[in-house]
């Protein structure tokens, strides 16, 4: 479904590599997008009532999924891609998305358990987008699913 979208968003991470946006900005701002998510989550549950600032979790965790997926287009389009980016990379999706769901964790008790396989799936499924590297050509090919 997201697929067909793809084309017009690596026409946009184009136009973002020649302006002089780099691959480690975009990296920083999702950085600081989880931390707003963090943020949002901890004041739209911490109180007896959940708070409008939940509103913004959906918003925050879109954009740092496209600032994600960006970084990556962004260091292909200027040619700075390399091994270790692409580690750190799947790095910081690991680190993003336990604090990002983590601290449901601690905001909700009840849920601790399901929380806590959730994060777990969430692991498993960036080892294996780091296997994915393994394949032929060494490419992830969602699309393909």
């Amino acid at each position: 479904m997201l697929y067909p979208l793809k084309a017009r968003f690596q026409k946009l991470a184009e136009k973002l590599a020649y302006s002089g946006m780099t691959a480690n900005q975009a990296s920083f701002l999702g950085f600081v997008l989880v931390g707003m998510t963090v943020l949002a989550f901890y004041f739209g549950l911490r109180g007896e009532t959940p708070s409008p600032a939940l509103l913004l979790v959906p918003v925050f965790i879109f954009l740092r999924l496209v600032m994600n997926a960006l970084d990556g287009m962004l260091a292909r389009a200027q040619k700075t891609a390399s091994a270790a980016g692409e580690i750190l990379n799947e790095l910081s999706d690991v680190v993003g998305d336990t604090c990002s769901y983590g601290v449901l964790y601690f905001l909700i008790p009840a849920l601790q358990t399901w929380i806590f396989v959730f994060i777990v799936c969430i692991w498993f499924c960036e080892f294996v987008a780091v296997l994915g590297q393994a394949l032929p050509n060494g490419r992830r090919r969602q699309e393909s699913f």
